[in-house]
């Protein structure tokens, strides 16, 4: 059984690669999904550099609620997607923009109903998508980088966390 912040990522991944757009202009090894399973994050360092854009999914904040009320617990939980472009391509950070705001509509209710540990609903609310930061990359490619950041509010029955 995957963990729920597995579930609530991978969820999100699944959104985006719902999308025909996103999945044309970001190529499988461009969407970063590390394993944690290898010395120095082999899954990022391997990947292909090139023009195509590059997207990753990160928990940027984490709140879990250190008490519970007489039902169960409450997990505050910032996603980011980051995506980025590589070379300058000023067009190809806006056409993703563009890509990732349709891929993520209705992301609450795909949560809410996606999203389950032990047959129980885990998401309990969701704010709205924004933009919390737009830069040009101080990295070895020059590019531009958005994040988008997605506040999840999950909750956790007794029975789930037992």
């Amino acid at each position: 059984m995957s963990t729920p912040l597995v579930l609530v990522r991978d969820a999100l991944w699944a959104l985006l690669e719902a999308d025909a757009d996103f999945v044309a202009a970001v190529p499988a090894r461009f969407r970063i999904k590390p394993s944690g399973t290898s010395i120095g994050n082999a899954d990022t360092l391997n990947r292909m550099h090139g023009f195509a854009p590059w997207v990753e999914i990160l928990v940027t904040d984490s709140k879990p609620q250190p008490d519970a009320d007489s039902s169960g617990w409450r997990w505050e939980v910032t996603w980011a997607i980051v995506t980025k472009s590589n070379r300058q391509r000023t067009n190809q950070i806006l056409d993703l923009q563009w890509y990732v705001y349709k891929a993520m509509k209705g992301w609450e209710t795909y949560l809410k109903t996606a999203v389950t540990v032990g047959g129980l609903q885990i998401v309990n609310n969701c704010l709205p998508l924004e933009t919390t930061a737009a830069r040009k990359q101080l990295q070895n490619t020059e590019g531009w980088e958005v994040l988008w950041s997605c506040w999840t509010d999950l909750w956790f029955s007794r029975s789930i966390v037992a």
